[in-house]
């Protein structure tokens, strides 16, 4: 009888060594499934937090035209080039112009939903101080809701949008 028991032993303790490989088998797998999905989550993480230029090339409509050809299409053509030599009677068109009068606007059909998180706003350099001077007071809107407002001169203007 003896013999026997340890006859079984000796089989309870083969399985028990085969489940801890079994074991130490899934968990290497399991492993290597984690850090795959780890990986995945970093990139999604990464593209999420990606910025891309969402009014690129996108639909505009603006209030006037101060000179022919300065269109809304050049405020989303993605070119903050302005050569200094450039004056607005230049055929070569590198900004948008409305006329200087109050309520002037340009809107920008972004033509879906999109989860904006700064707003960049490059201010002609062609005039010098007028222009800068000219763009204090200029609001900036998602839809209806108030997003910005320029309270100071400069060049570029970047807003932080923070919210839905």
């Amino acid at each position: 009888k003896l013999d026997n028991l340890l006859e079984h032993f000796k089989e309870y303790e083969e399985g028990v060594s085969s489940s801890l490989t079994t074991i130490d088998t899934k968990v290497e797998e399991l492993s290597g499934v984690k850090n795959l999905a780890e990986t995945i989550k970093r990139r999604q993480e990464s593209q999420i937090k990606e910025v891309r230029l969402i009014s690129l090339y996108k639909m505009t409509e603006q209030s006037s035209v101060h000179y022919e050809g300065h269109t809304g299409h050049l405020a989303v053509d993605g070119s903050v080039l302005v050569k200094s030599n450039w004056t607005p009677s230049t055929p070569q068109c590198y900004v948008f112009h409305t006329n200087n009068m109050p309520s002037e606007k340009l809107e920008i059909n972004l033509g879906g939903l999109f989860k904006i998180s700064r707003i960049s706003v490059h201010n002609s350099r062609h005039c010098g101080d007028r222009c800068l001077i000219r763009f204090i007071g200029v609001k900036i809107f998602a839809d209806t809701q108030l997003i910005a407002a320029a309270v100071h001169s400069k060049y570029v203007y970047d807003f932080d949008v923070t919210g839905d």
